[in-house]
């Protein structure tokens, strides 16, 4: 795994109350689905967000390969896997965000599946990230990691993998940039495909 050393910085997250409103008389307009329009309150209000501290962050996301080698190594059974358990997984019959409709997400909750099998509907190889994988599971991953690392003498004392911080993340992701976007490529999810 590669990681990169994130500095300390400052950034505004969240919406201003002038964007959510913009974006609920938008929402309203387009008539779209009625969960969309009650989630755009809880973006606000834009608030300064500062990380005080460095801290490392992957490059990359953790793969299919280097989960399942902990799975193998460790025994564990993840969430989806355990009796009673389902996950969410890519709907292969999923045409696009049609945000006038209740089904709005390429995901969908199916029993049976899992990081093993997705359902992507072509075969999962160990350089794909791994998904359909629930929090508990990578808290699990992090403290396996955290573990192997100390016993080979390569993680200093003190420190130990983690999942970042929804702060830490986002300040990770824009690489300094204070400006607020939804998505690495601009702020339309569509213009990202392919």
């Amino acid at each position: 795994m590669k990681f990169m050393l994130i500095p300390p910085g400052e950034f505004d997250m969240g919406s201003t109350e002038e964007e959510v409103a913009k974006y609920l008389e938008e929402a309203r307009a387009k008539k779209l689905a009625s969960w969309y329009i009650e989630c755009l309150p809880a973006e606000a209000p834009e608030h300064r967000v500062r990380i005080t501290k460095p801290f490392w962050l992957g490059v990359h996301e953790v793969t299919r390969g280097q989960f399942r080698r902990f799975v193998e190594e460790s025994g564990f059974v993840t969430d989806a896997e355990k009796p009673g358990g389902e996950t969410q997984v890519f709907d292969p019959e999923w045409d696009g965000y049609h945000l006038t409709t209740q089904v709005v997400q390429p995901w969908k909750s199916l029993k049976g599946k899992s990081w093993r099998d997705p359902n992507w509907g072509f075969p999962n190889r160990d350089d794909f990230p791994v998904v359909c994988v629930s929090y508990n599971d990578m808290k699990a991953f992090c403290q396996w990691l955290t573990e192997q690392e100390r016993n080979a003498t390569r993680l200093p004392e003190g420190l130990e993998y983690r999942l970042p911080t929804e702060a830490e993340w986002e300040h990770g992701c824009r690489g300094g940039s204070r400006e607020s976007r939804y998505f690495w490529w601009g702020n339309e999810i569509e213009e990202g495909e392919g």
